[in-house]
């Protein structure tokens, strides 16, 4: 089986959305799913990482700048942060919609935080300008 790795299996410690049942992949509603940053960053010493976020499922704006903390120091060098949007119906609606202001604000937080870039606003992909991110 090249190219598949195996997913650990992790407990989830919320008290609400899955209700700490073993899982290997969160639901959605669950607000505290970790990983194991500093293990994943760790095999990618030499590279530029990054990582992304996408806001309005439910977070709050302090659970993501935990978040961009956590990846910072496991090394994570670039961050991206955009808008979750709907796509469909049958989707998790948007929980919130964040101001661009609130998105400014992450960006320069994240620079503050180290990270060598930082694409933050309503319509930023993982793709988002990744020639300027990458140089």
């Amino acid at each position: 089986m090249l190219g598949k790795q195996k997913r650990e299996r992790r407990v989830c410690s919320c008290r609400i959305g899955c209700g700490g049942k073993e899982r290997s992949a969160p639901p959605p509603e669950c607000g505290c799913w970790r990983t194991d940053l500093h293990g994943h960053f760790i095999h990618q010493r030499g590279r530029r990482t990054k990582s992304g976020l996408i806001l309005g499922m439910g977070e709050t704006l302090d659970e993501a700048r935990e978040v961009m903390r956590d990846l910072r120091s496991a090394g994570c060098d670039i961050m991206t942060i955009g808008q979750y949007l709907q796509p469909t119906r049958e989707h998790l609606p948007v929980a919130r919609f964040y101001d661009p202001s609130e998105f400014a604000m992450l960006k320069e937080e994240g620079r503050a935080l180290g990270f060598s870039h930082v694409e933050s606003g309503p319509l930023v992909r993982s793709s988002y300008h990744a020639e300027q991110q990458a140089s």
